[in-house]
């Protein structure tokens, strides 16, 4: 059933096949007065925004604003397309890793991150109720919820060999 206004379905998935690479690359403010030092990092997202909305491979992209941090959140076709982006030498993202460097790395007053994920369509879930395409649905378009549908239940996550503390959920002591 699709909502009569939008004529999105009510109860949908993100569709997609195959695996995808989710970027999340922000920014956290340490010290507010430090302006100088955080302000460069700032003013250089809008216009990163504005360049990966055109690299090959960027499916989709969304910007979140929580207190002192900023992050935005990409989906890429493959781990692949996301690492011709970060290394072109001529995009914008080579230019502000480098200012970063040069003007605030040490200084404490900002912190900068990235975090890359290998989602696949079998090994990953999404739902979305009463509400339009969102993040990594509005990225790769809806699909209706089938029922019964097979659910991201613990039989389908992945499981660890024994002895790797890369997947463990427990945290390291500290």
């Amino acid at each position: 059933m699709n909502d009569p206004t939008t004529g999105h379905p009510l109860r949908f998935i993100a569709d997609f096949e195959g695996e995808l690479a989710v970027l999340h690359v922000g920014f956290r403010i340490n010290r507010l007065l430090q302006v100088g030092k955080w302000w460069p990092v700032a003013a250089a997202l809008p216009g990163l925004i504005r360049e990966t909305r055109h690299a090959p491979g960027l499916l989709g992209s969304k910007t979140f604003w929580s207190g002192r941090m900023v992050m935005v959140t990409q989906y890429w076709t493959s781990a692949q397309t996301l690492e011709v982006y970060a290394r072109d030498g001529a995009a914008g993202h080579r230019w502000a890793w480098r200012r970063f460097n040069q003007a605030a790395r040490g200084s404490g007053a900002v912190g900068i991150f990235h975090e890359t994920f290998i989602i696949s369509a079998d090994r990953s879930e999404s739902v979305y109720v009463d509400m339009p395409p969102e993040m990594l649905a509005a990225a790769t378009g809806v699909a209706p919820v089938q029922s019964p549908r097979p659910r991201l239940t613990p039989k389908r996550l992945p499981t660890a060999p024994k002895g790797d503390a890369s997947r463990s959920t427990k945290r390291a002591p500290p």
